[in-house]
């Protein structure tokens, strides 16, 4: 016997277990460049703050353009490691 209860087909985007783990990292992965785009503009006040708000800003900037744009080369989650490691090289998030 058949359900009575209508389920979207896989192409309109009814839920199927190998769909949802790639939407889950997808999610995860956004969280994540989301997170260190937060850490990115959270620079605390002192005398090289304008400088480093610039500079990230303008990484920020350009991450966001290529995923907006669909040209992430090497993904989100790279991207994101990407904003990390600008931080890093700029001395963290002490100014």
């Amino acid at each position: 016997m058949r359900s009575s209860i209508p389920h979207p087909p896989a192409a309109l985007g009814g839920s199927t277990p190998a769909r949802e783990e790639p939407a889950r990292a997808e999610v995860a992965e956004l969280r994540d460049l989301l997170g260190a785009i937060r850490d990115a503009l959270d620079v605390p006040h002192g005398f090289r703050r304008e400088a480093l708000l610039d500079s990230r800003i303008g990484t920020v900037r350009a991450t966001l353009d290529e995923i907006l744009d669909g040209r992430p080369i090497f993904g989100i989650a790279y991207e994101a490691g990407l904003i990390r490691q600008s931080i890093a090289e700029d001395g963290g998030s002490r100014a």
